[in-house]
């Protein structure tokens, strides 16, 4: 989590996901610290839908990561409360 309310980097593993992990942490992260914006990698389309379902939409997109490694990134800004 960095100090702008952005989360960088969320991971569950994967025999673990779809079972509520994910949403518990963004939930509890968001209601102590605030999550304006997450960066999801281009190519993956199971976290896209996720920060989606919880009312993120997409606002820009990167042809490089932090590190300058050409993985395209997706920045997600929350615009609205999820149902």
């Amino acid at each position: 989590m960095h100090p702008q309310h952005h989360i960088a980097g969320f991971f569950v593993d994967p025999d673990f996901q779809r079972c509520g992990i994910g949403r518990t942490l963004l939930k509890c992260v968001d209601e102590a610290l605030g999550v304006d914006t997450v960066d999801v990698y281009l190519l993956n389309e199971a976290a896209r839908a996720f920060y989606e379902r919880h009312g993120f939409v997409v606002t820009d997109i990167s042809q490089a990561d932090a590190d300058g490694e050409p993985y395209s990134l997706l920045r997600m800004t929350k615009l609205i409360q999820p149902q």
